[in-house]
C-alpha cells in the first residue's frame, strides 16, 4: 500500500511540474493579443480625441463614437478563462496586458477631460458621458476576470481600477455641465 502512494506522489509532483497544457497557452496568447488590440485601439482614440477642434465636429464626433463601441464590443467578447489555474509566465502577460489596456483608457478619459470645455459647448456632452460610463462598467468585469486569472497581480489592478474609476468620475461630471 505504501509503495502505491508514493509512487502516486512522485507522479503528481511530475505532474505538476509539467507546463501549462498547449490549450491553455493558446488561450492565455489570445487573451492578451485581444487586450494588446484593445490598448492601441484605445489609444488610437485618445488621438482622435486630442485632435477633436470645434471646426471638426461632426466629422469627427462620429468617428469618437464609433470607436467606442468598437471598444466596448471587444471588452465584452472578452473571456479570460482559460480553465485551470495559469502558470506564473503565463499570469504575468495577462496582468502587463491588462494594465496597459487600463492605462490606456485612464488616459482617453483624462483626453476627454481635456476636451471638456469643448465637447461641452456641443449637444454632445451627455450622450458622450454615458458612452465613458458604459466603458467604466465594461471595463470592470475585464478586470476582475483578470484578476481571477492572474491572482499574482490583484492588488496593482485594482489600484489602476480605482483610479479609472474617478476619472471617469471626474470627466462624466465636467461633459454633464
Amino acid at each position: 500500500m505504501h509503495f502505491k502512494t508514493a509512487a502516486i506522489a512522485t507522479l503528481l509532483s511530475v505532474a505538476a511540474a509539467l507546463p501549462a497544457p498547449a490549450d491553455q497557452t493558446s488561450c492565455v496568447d489570445n487573451a492578451v493579443t485581444v487586450l494588446d488590440n484593445l490598448s492601441s485601439g484605445a489609444k488610437a482614440l485618445q488621438g482622435q480625441v486630442e485632435d477633436f477642434t470645434p471646426s471638426a465636429l461632426f466629422s469627427t464626433f462620429p468617428r469618437i463614437i464609433n470607436g467606442f463601441n468598437d471598444e466596448l464590443g471587444g471588452l465584452a467578447s472578452l473571456d479570460l478563462n482559460c480553465g485551470g489555474e495559469l502558470s506564473a509566465d503565463d499570469q504575468k502577460k495577462v496582468c502587463a496586458a491588462t494594465e496597459n489596456l487600463i492605462v490606456a483608457n485612464e488616459d482617453l478619459v483624462k483626453s476627454l477631460g481635456a476636451k471638456q470645455a469643448i465637447i461641452g459647448q456641443t449637444p454632445f456632452g451627455g450622450p458622450l458621458s454615458a458612452v465613458v460610463r458604459s466603458l467604466e462598467a465594461t471595463l470592470d468585469p475585464v478586470v476582475f476576470s483578470a484578476i481571477n486569472a492572474a491572482p499574482v497581480c490583484a492588488g496593482d489592478l485594482e489600484k489602476l481600477e480605482t483610479a479609472l474609476a474617478k476619472d471617469v468620475e471626474a470627466v462624466v461630471g465636467q461633459l454633464q455641465l
